[in-house]
């Protein structure tokens, strides 16, 4: 018979106060004298990982993921110029610090009438709104009605031939302090000029699509530096490439006497100063004012120094 036992339990776990009925014999109940000192059992307590709430043991796996992040171009300035030639361009253009946000953009805006230059623009301008200018370039499928035609067919012939072609691009900001020949023109703080290239269209135009369309003559031109620095040794392949004016139409070296010839002679070192190459504003393809050209320059800037660069890294 156990209720007595489950009575003592229940009472003692309340606390309260009842006789001590240890020394009744119980015998006659078939219990043992101490029937009434039994002591409830302790509760089971919490298991050691569960003492705490919600402090259970887990085990968690991190996965770490590694990113590569390729060099930054140091620089947030642009050269500013709005002028109508290459040399007061040059000669009359500021350094401009880029605001906040366009750090890493500057643009460039070329008008030409019948094959002659009429303005050239370039400066600071938010990447995005540099994006959108140039994506007015080509606006339609009709060549003849597009803003920038920069095929001199385009500009002499049919009846918009004469009307004004206007091409937007956008390329990186650099650093005039640091290096001033990764910048327009290679212009250094003190206006002087150190990436000017003679533009052939008159004697090589041959060599171009358009031909006898250019009416022009040679002139001294200010490019977009590609950021691509051409050693004689290194880069044999490509600076014959240039040289031979089958390819690469666009790109020029540093070259006063006629930027399709690469006078610097190789050491395997690849030099800013005078081995840097640059594209014309003037001259272009439709699929190069088309082009990333921040990219390109990226990759260019980040070239391995002892691999030689190709023709492709230019596109």
């Amino acid at each position: 018979m156990k209720l007595f036992p489950l009575i003592a339990a229940a009472v003692n776990a309340q606390n309260i106060n009842l006789p001590d009925l240890s020394n009744f014999d119980l015998s006659a109940f078939g219990l043992a004298p101490d029937a009434f000192n039994v002591q409830p059992a302790a509760a089971a307590g919490p298991a050691d990982g569960e003492r705490y709430f919600f402090t259970a043991a887990t085990t968690t796996t991190v996965t770490t993921t590694t990113v590569t992040v390729p060099p930054v171009i140091a620089g947030t300035s642009c050269f500013k110029c709005d002028q109508m030639t290459y040399a007061t361009c040059g000669s009359l253009g500021t350094y401009q610090m880029c605001p906040s946000g366009d750090f890493d953009c500057c643009f460039v805006e070329v008008r030409e009438t019948k094959t002659e230059l009429k303005q050239l623009c370039t400066g600071c301008k938010d990447k995005t709104a540099c994006e959108d200018n140039k994506a007015e370039n080509f606006q339609g499928v009709n060549s003849s009605t597009h803003q920038c035609r920069p095929d001199y067919r385009q500009q002499r012939v049919g009846q918009r031939g004469p009307q004004t072609s206007v091409c937007r691009q956008c390329f990186m900001t650099c650093d005039p302090a640091v290096d001033a020949n990764k910048c327009f023109g290679s212009v250094a703080l003190d206006n002087t000029v150190g990436g000017e290239f003679k533009l052939g269209f008159s004697t090589n135009q041959a060599n171009y699509p358009w031909k006898g369309h250019f009416k022009g003559t040679d002139t001294q031109a200010l490019g977009i530096p590609t950021l691509g620095s051409l050693d004689a040794t290194t880069d044999a392949v490509v600076i014959t490439a240039i040289e031979g004016k089958a390819s690469l139409l666009n790109v020029y070296f540093d070259n006063d006497a006629d930027g399709k010839d690469h006078i610097t002679v190789g050491d395997s070192v690849r030099s800013s100063a005078t081995e840097m190459t640059f594209w014309s504003v003037q001259g272009a393809s439709m699929a190069w004012w088309m082009s990333d050209l921040k990219t390109i320059q990226m990759a260019l800037n980040n070239h391995v120094a002892n691999v030689p660069i190709a023709a492709s890294d230019f596109a």
